[in-house]
């Protein structure tokens, strides 16, 4: 937490801040915080959810049912704050891989399209993608202030 010195003058009776260097009022910065919540390394607060920026972006081809091709381009991976929900589903399934269970279920793209992305993800964003899970599932503070 950063610490400000500020001299509270008040204007209406002339009155002086302190003399020799004291500072009348300390204040503590509590918007600059004490580092605890830093963000893991690309992972960006977007409003109420992050995204995590992929050094390989995911291409996604489409088939429409006229032989149409389309191609979506992934290059943030959209994710969000897990719940207690979240928590229980990894704790009851029998799955052994809990950790890519979270990420699945932290990603907010299309339930569908989580499985086609995590599959085609570069393996060193994929790493990083799970290294989120601890901030994703630990204290920190709001967004969108």
């Amino acid at each position: 937490m950063a610490l400000g010195v500020v001299s509270i003058i008040d204007e209406d009776d002339g009155a002086q801040p302190l003399g020799d260097g004291v500072p009348s009022v300390v204040v503590a910065d509590e918007d600059e915080g004490d580092g605890s919540e830093k963000l893991p390394e690309g992972l960006v607060a977007a409003g109420d959810e992050y995204q995590l920026v992929l050094r390989r972006a995911v291409v996604l081809n489409f088939k429409s049912t006229s032989g149409a091709v389309r191609e979506e381009r992934i290059e943030r991976l959209p994710l969000r704050r897990l719940t207690g929900a979240d928590m229980r589903a990894m704790m009851s399934s029998a799955r052994q891989d809990g950790s890519l269970l979270l990420l699945e279920r932290a990603v907010t793209l299309p339930e569908r399209r989580v499985v086609l992305v995590l599959d085609r993800m570069d393996a060193a964003d994929l790493m990083r993608a799970m290294a989120c899970i601890a901030f994703l599932s630990g204290s920190s503070p709001p967004t969108g202030r």
